[in-house]
């Protein structure tokens, strides 16, 4: 990562350093297919082994609150949506990711 500064007098400076992030809380996802017609279905599939509940949101205005990492949802207008999965755990840590589907 490199980290770059310029102040008022336009000096500057940069710093490069390796930056490690860890999270308790790992997040993917999968949407199967990636492309599909108006009132067709995909199947989205999430991956992340310490999550209890599963928020998404289809980016059509319809969400849906599951304890199952497998959901399917519809679309019935073409366009390109913001699919948004939003994970907790036990703790109450929360890890979100955005991904689009083309319908």
């Amino acid at each position: 990562m490199v980290l770059a500064v310029v102040d008022p007098d336009n000096i500057s400076n940069q710093k490069q350093s390796k930056v490690q992030i860890s999270s308790t809380l790992s997040l993917d996802f999968t949407i199967n297919p990636l492309v599909i017609q108006r009132n067709s279905s995909a199947t989205f599939s999430a991956s992340s082994d310490k999550a209890v509940s599963f928020a998404w949101e289809f980016g059509d205005g319809v969400s849906k609150n599951s304890a199952s990492s497998v959901i399917k949802h519809t679309y019935k207008k073409s366009g390109i949506y913001n699919v948004k999965l939003s994970v907790r755990d036990n703790d109450n840590n929360i890890n979100t990711q955005i991904k689009n589907i083309y319908v």
